[in-house]
């Protein structure tokens, strides 16, 4: 499957676990994917999320814990929003 080929619906949420507090990022597929196929397209879908966050200093992690065949996910930890955050309230030009 490739990723050009689906349109999975994007969901934002705050991650409650105390473990691994951040911003989780869902992709929603149409259908389940596993195996090899769910690895390649989680692969490209981290791949294209970092390099859109990367002018931002943010990257997002693999969420291993996503109970659902359909769903892949990703983390951003709060500790790389909280330093965004700091960045620009302190005027640091050298962040978008």
């Amino acid at each position: 499957m490739a990723l050009e080929n689906i349109k999975p619906k994007l969901k934002v949420d705050i991650n409650k676990n105390e473990t691994k507090k951040g911003i989780k990022v869902q992709f929603i597929l149409p259908n389940t994917v596993e195996g090899d196929e769910k690895a390649q397209l989680t692969q490209k879908l981290q791949n294209k999320l970092n390099t859109g966050l990367a002018p931002y200093k943010l990257t997002a992690n693999t969420d291993t814990d996503v109970p659902y065949d359909n769903i892949i996910g990703f983390l951003i930890s709060i500790q790389d929003i909280r330093l965004l955050i700091k960045n620009a309230l302190s005027g640091d030009t050298s962040e978008k």
